[in-house]
């Protein structure tokens, strides 16, 4: 309903003096497609607001024909996550047309994204740099009449997900065969890692773990935060999408970190030196050679 009366307000002349409906055109075409299979009456009264409102741009001699692009698909699935949402809200904000020049990373696998993909750019198009990992007030005041580009990954934050498995892990024949429960100098050593390393950008901590209650206990501060989900898929969904990740011990936290694509520390003293674990696994087959052992 929210689309339909948003697409509704176009249809009144006086509207086109405050606002441009193009992204409204745009995005009622996409929540269409959404609700044809299930919702024939609210599908039918949409199709006819958006018929009048082309009617009304074209009475007004005005064309759907500014683009805000999004052509690097740089980044892993939360930097890529970031640069959608930056163009259809600044799309939306200013009523371009949002398209990307892109459409293999596997985000557009995940999501239902409404249909943003065109492999042409748009002509003479302006780049909107990113000159630092903040809000730019610049994108308030774009040029409506032109077409832009949007440039760098669009979020001010560093989200690094740290994964702590503990459980099974803590059980006696489990230890003794070389599995070391994770402590807490090792998070905060990892943590620091990447403090140090972002030193100049906000860096999140969220922690994932089958043991949350010790981990609230061993890690906490204004950066930390924990995630409120009650089931494996929904972590590893966070996981996945975070642009960092920090593994202790298991096969889940190893996936997760290989998916994000990101910087990946592990934990060094895993397996335990001399236990049978040890003698068993090649932690250089285990750990790809660009993961950090802290």
């Amino acid at each position: 309903r929210q689309t339909n009366s948003n697409i509704s307000m176009c249809n009144h002349r006086n509207y086109f003096q405050r606002t441009n409906c193009c992204f409204k055109i745009f995005w009622a075409k996409y929540a269409y497609q959404q609700i044809k299979k299930h919702h024939a009456q609210e599908e039918l009264e949409v199709m006819n607001h958006t018929t009048v409102a082309h009617r009304n741009i074209t009475r007004e001699n005005r064309t759907c024909n500014t683009f805000l692009t999004l052509n690097d698909p740089q980044g892993g699935a939360g930097n890529v996550m970031f640069k959608i949402a930056a163009l259809i809200g600044v799309a939306k904000r200013h009523g371009f047309l949002p398209r990307t020049t892109f459409d293999n990373h596997r985000i557009f696998k995940w999501f239902q994204l409404p249909p943003i993909y065109d492999k042409f750019p748009a002509t003479n198009s302006i780049l909107v740099k990113e000159e630092r990992h903040e809000y730019q007030t610049v994108i308030e005041t774009l040029d409506t009449s032109r077409n832009w580009t949007l440039g760098g990954f669009r979020q001010n934050a560093v989200n690094v997900c740290v994964h702590v498995r503990r459980g099974d892990m803590l059980q006696e024949v489990t230890i003794k065969r070389g599995n070391l429960p994770t402590d807490p100098a090792y998070l905060k050593r990892s943590m620091d890692f990447f403090r140090n390393r972002f030193n100049n950008r906000t860096v999140n901590f969220v922690i994932i773990s089958d043991d949350m209650k010790w981990c609230k206990i061993s890690t906490s501060g204004p950066d930390v935060f924990y995630s409120p989900f009650q089931t494996d898929v929904l972590d590893f969904a966070l996981m996945v999408c975070c642009d960092h990740v920090i593994v202790t011990i298991g096969t889940f936290g190893w996936w997760g970190a290989w998916l994000s694509g990101g910087i990946t520390v592990y934990y060094s003293a895993w397996p335990t030196k001399g236990s049978s674990l040890d003698r068993d696994l090649n932690t250089s087959d285990y750990f790809p050679d660009n993961w950090i052992g802290l």
